[in-house]
């Protein structure tokens, strides 16, 4: 039986829990990661293998280790695969914010339980930021 994402994400009351294989890849800018996606992946506890590809747009958030833990992780005690890849794109105020953002996000996946994290970020206009991180 095949399930569309489309269809998971309109009917809150589809049964989740005995899922233990989950891949979502968006090829465009979502918005609604936070209204959407995360009650979506929260339904899903016994899932043991995880995939995500996401560009996150207008969210105000970038997705740093302590966002994935508290968020997603913390739901799915039964995981042990996890490959990702998250661009978040956001606007900035000012250098400072580049300067904190830019330290802050490197640390933040030093001991990342599922394998090692690289990330990426890429200032434009200014006044955007996008953050990539992925798992290697």
């Amino acid at each position: 039986m095949s399930i569309s994402t489309k269809q998971i994400l309109e009917k809150q009351n589809v049964d989740l829990s005995n899922l233990k294989c989950f891949s979502l890849t968006c090829h465009r800018r979502i918005r609604g990661y936070k209204i959407q996606v995360l009650p979506l992946l929260r339904r899903m506890s016994h899932l043991e293998e995880l995939t995500l590809y996401l560009y996150i747009f207008g969210e105000s958030t970038f997705i740093s280790s302590t966002h994935l833990d508290n968020e997603i992780l913390i739901h799915m005690p039964r995981l042990h695969t996890f490959t990702f890849y998250f661009a978040s794109e956001n606007d900035i105020d000012d250098d400072t914010d580049i300067r904190i953002f830019n330290s802050n996000i490197q640390r933040s996946f030093t001991n990342m339980k599922y394998g090692q994290v690289a990330s990426i970020v890429d200032y434009l206009e200014g006044c955007k930021i996008i953050c990539h991180i992925f798992s290697l």
